[in-house]
């Protein structure tokens, strides 16, 4: 089973976030941060499977901070769930398995998931 973090500075979309991600039986442990620089620390320590990030975030956005966790752990799988369509290029540019915009329903969550750790 997969160790996920998802990481959004919003407390409201990070808690929705993590509501769904309850409902995706494939993770299994998942762990919220409002904070970019806590979850980086965390994941240091703690293996992870996968990422989900916001990008428009205040300390680390969430593009810098993919960066960093392919440093600490190159095989982790990220997904950004992002308002703005505009990072798109910027994300694949760090390697994401997966881009979302929001609003995320519970359906295109799980695809999207699914669809990264199949290859896994």
């Amino acid at each position: 089973m997969m160790k996920a973090i998802l990481v959004d500075d919003e407390k409201s979309g990070l808690d929705y976030l993590t509501e769904l991600c309850s409902n995706i039986p494939e993770l299994t442990d998942i762990k919220g941060f409002t904070k970019s620089r806590k979850a980086l620390e965390w994941c240091s320590a703690n293996p992870v499977d996968i990422a989900m990030l916001d990008i428009n975030m205040p300390d680390i956005n969430g593009i810098s901070l993919a960066a960093k966790l392919r440093e600490v752990n190159p095989y982790i799988r990220i997904i950004f769930v992002t308002a703005y369509e505009k990072y798109a290029v910027d994300a694949f540019d760090v390697h994401a398995d997966g881009y979302l915009l929001k609003p995320v329903n519970q359906e295109s969550l799980t695809r999207e998931v699914t669809h990264v750790l199949s290859d896994m």
